[in-house]
């Protein structure tokens, strides 16, 4: 099943934790982003604010 169908089937108000590896995707997903590096947390914002440079910082690209 596509992640994005799985989202549509779980309830509103529904907190919903995922793991994406593809940093095009984030914002489409999810209505807030939080990005670990090494296990540190640095990001943390609403996917519509998250930018290029906040992916950067999550994915090194």
């Amino acid at each position: 099943m596509q992640f994005g169908a799985l989202l549509r089937l779980c309830a509103p108000d529904t907190t919903t934790v995922s793991v994406v590896h593809d940093p095009d995707l984030v914002a489409s997903l999810a209505a807030r982003v939080i990005g670990l590096r090494a296990g540190r947390l640095v990001l943390d914002k609403a996917a519509t604010d998250v930018d290029d440079e906040d992916l950067d910082r999550v994915y090194r690209r």
